[in-house]
């Protein structure tokens, strides 16, 4: 509104000038991004003046601008009285990995984050409600491939204005109101509580919005109905698809699924669906995205916590309390309900009965890696060496990461005096495990 009130200010003055200096104030106590209003006002007047040496000439400007400042002293004023100052507020890096990056990664990662969020105003597929780690992995290299795409897309803008005619279209304008719009969240600057978020993007999208039409309006001078059908085809694919994202927001499970669907690296969508399937008594999809979420980010204590409720939540609904003649309820057939009662069962010190469960997994998932490795683990305690190398060796098959797994095949072909065999499962535990091993 302070943009668009601006220039009937300007030109016919009086009341008129209430209406911008109003609508600044109105942003600015509505959220802190509206300070960006005045530079873009700067950047309107001087990028749509026909004759640049007027605006110095103007004697409505000096004073409309002087009211702008007035406004965001006062705001400054007072703000700081309600916060007690700045400050920058800490950031858990789960929601914004970049408070724990080096400046390096954290710069090349933010200008990939710029042009990730260009490309989604174009091409708004794989829309997410959430992008905490490691939704977005960072850049370590200023040879990352987004890092590369994003320069090239900027040098492409800026070479652009080296011909008389763009200089004088809105593309100038619109890159300069992208770019003031998202630098305050953008973590260029100093990191802010989110590596990135669609609804970021709602004032920068102006500026696309300005270049789409102006670009239609040129290209479509004299075929009118042709621009006319193609900008109605144009906002029925985006109207579609925003109906078709606001479905995720049915509820928390949808929205979760969703998520997890788009950004499936994120630690915080698999453990919020996981809550989710959990309160919803579907166990074994609950444990499968607790699990999911503590691979991504194993120090996510939040998701820990989760976890240990699930394990309670299990044993207490399934396994027969001890020393109880009570009968436990049939657990699902879900092999990640059954894997994780044989662990509970193993830590309870009845190996039979974790044997048992696990056996029953793999008969459900003939490749669930974890079952098949604890099996191998127990027959190698039960001195069953072969039976112990066949399910070791299938695990591996299934999931090559399995630290565990790899740790038992190369005590085994210690014992079979294998040793290039044994350094080499060796290798692969340390690879799953983590140097620290």
């Amino acid at each position: 509104a302070m943009i668009l009130t601006h220039g009937g200010a300007m030109a016919k003055g009086g009341w008129r000038a209430v209406l911008p200096a109003g609508a600044f104030l109105m942003a600015l106590l509505s959220k802190e991004i509206g300070v960006v209003a005045l530079p873009l006002v700067v950047a309107q007047d001087w990028f749509l003046s026909d004759n640049r040496g007027d605006l110095l000439r103007s004697s409505r400007r000096p004073k409309l601008y002087a009211s702008y400042l007035v406004v965001l002293v006062g705001y400054l004023v007072v703000r700081n009285g309600v916060t007690g100052g700045v400050g920058i507020p800490d950031t858990y890096y789960m929601d914004n990995p970049l408070v724990v990056a080096s400046s390096g990664s954290r710069l090349i990662t933010a200008i990939i984050v710029i042009g990730k969020g260009l490309a989604l105003q174009v091409i708004p597929l794989r829309l997410s409600p959430d992008y905490s780690f490691n939704a977005i992995p960072l850049a370590t290299s200023l040879m990352d491939w987004r890092f590369l795409v994003t320069l090239a897309f900027g040098a492409a803008a800026v070479g652009a204005l080296a011909y008389p005619s763009v200089r004088r279209s809105i593309l100038p304008l619109a890159i300069v109101w992208y770019l003031v719009a998202v630098f305050p969240t953008s973590n260029l600057l100093i990191p802010v509580g989110t590596i990135f978020g669609e609804r970021l993007l709602y004032l920068p999208g102006v500026a696309v919005c300005l270049l789409a039409g102006s670009w239609m309006g040129r290209t479509f001078r004299d075929h009118r109905w042709v621009g006319t059908a193609l900008t109605v085809l144009v906002l029925t694919l985006f109207s579609l698809q925003t109906l078709r994202y606001s479905a995720a927001w049915r509820s928390d499970m949808s929205l979760f699924q969703w998520a997890t669907a788009s950004v499936p690296q994120s630690t915080k969508a698999q453990h919020k669906l996981g809550e989710e399937y959990l309160r919803a008594g579907e166990f074994g999809n609950g444990i499968r995205s607790l699990r999911r979420a503590l691979e991504i980010a194993p120090d996510n204590e939040f998701a820990a916590v989760t976890m240990a409720a699930a394990r309670t939540m299990v044993a207490e609904r399934f396994l027969r309390k001890h020393g109880s003649s009570e009968e436990s309820t049939t657990p699902p057939p879900d092999p990640e309900v059954l894997y994780l009662l044989g662990q509970i069962s193993r830590e309870r010190g009845d190996l039979a009965e974790a044997g048992r469960f696990w056996e029953e997994a793999i008969s459900l998932d003939p490749v669930h890696a974890e079952s098949l490795g604890d099996l191998g683990v127990l027959s190698l305690m039960m001195g069953d060496s072969a039976a112990a190398f066949r399910l070791l060796t299938e695990a591996v098959s299934a999931d090559s990461t399995l630290a565990s797994a790899w740790f038992n095949l190369a005590k085994i072909h210690g014992d079979r005096g294998e040793p290039a065999m044994a350094a080499e499962a060796l290798r692969r535990f340390i690879e799953g495990a983590g140097t620290g091993y």
